[in-house]
Parts: C-alpha cells; structure tokens; sequence
C-alpha cells in the first residue's frame, strides 16, 4: 500500500508540474527572457507618448507661471530613459519647445543642463545631431559665440559619421 501512495503522490506531482509548465506563460514568468512583441512595443511606446505629453503641458505651464523649479523636475519626466526610438523625435523637440521658453526667461544654464540630459538619453544619432545643433543656437543666443561654434563642429562630425 505503501508503493500505490507514492505513486499516486508522484502522478499528482507530474500532473501538477506539468500544469505550472503550460500555465507558465500565461501568468507572464515564461516571457521575462523573451523578446516583447511589437504589440507590447507599441503599448509601451504609447504609454510613454502619452506621460511624455502631459509633462510637456505641465512644463510648459510651470514656465508661464514663472516655477522654473517645478518646470525642470517635470521636463526631465519627460527624458527618462528608456525612450522608446521611435518617440525619439519627438523628446527632442519637446524638449527644443521647453529650452524655447527657458531662452525667453534668461534661463540658458538651465536649457544648456536639459539638453545635455537629453543628448544623453537619446540614441538615436541624427537625434543628436538636432539636440547639439539646439544647443549650438543657444550658446549663440546668449552671446557664448566660442561654445556655440565648439558644438556646431561637434554636430557637424557627428553627421558625418551618420553619412559615412
């Protein structure tokens, strides 16, 4: 009798494996060293164009009403890594509109500080390249002509190396 409970506790414990093993990928364990699919790509993607948009707005407002401070913590919402790359394009113009706002306060140091946070949260190399041309034409603006040129060179090499 002693041999039927052991084979019936090992046919359960079977049956109970090999349930976890079908069940594994429903329950989402199965998928942490799978690639996602391009539909969970693009629900991630959205979800980030969607966060990245009201940070925009709340930015954009904090600057009108002079919070410099609250505008900053929530542009830099807007560059948390990981970017998805399609939405690259997008942060930086983002982020080319919020360094817009900073230029009309006077706030350079600040614009100059988020697109160095931007240039580093990008990959994306003509990406880059817009982020640095941004920069050059504010150093320009506010009168740092030797910077100014520095980056425009930096930006000129680095769509070189898109080209070649």
């Amino acid at each position: 009798m002693g041999s039927g409970l052991s084979r019936v506790f090992t046919v359960r414990i079977s049956v109970i494996m090999a349930l976890a093993l079908l069940c594994a990928p429903i329950s989402g364990f199965a998928r942490q060293s799978a690639p996602p699919n391009d539909q969970a790509q693009n629900i991630d993607a959205e979800a980030f164009r969607i966060q990245a948009e009201m940070h925009h707005s709340l930015t954009l407002h904090y600057l009108k009403s002079g919070d410099v401070d609250k505008a900053l913590a929530e542009a830099r919402q807007i560059i948390q890594p990981p970017i998805p790359p399609k939405l690259e394009v997008a942060v930086a113009n983002s982020m080319s509109i919020i360094t817009d706002q900073l230029k009309d306060l006077k706030r350079f140091d600040i614009a100059q500080t988020l697109l160095d946070e931007t240039f580093k949260a990008t990959m994306q190399l003509p990406v880059r390249v817009m982020i640095l041309q941004n920069k050059a034409r504010l150093y320009l603006l506010s009168g740092e002509n030797d910077k100014a040129i520095e980056v425009w060179k930096r930006a000129k090499d680095l769509e070189a190396r898109i080209r070649s």
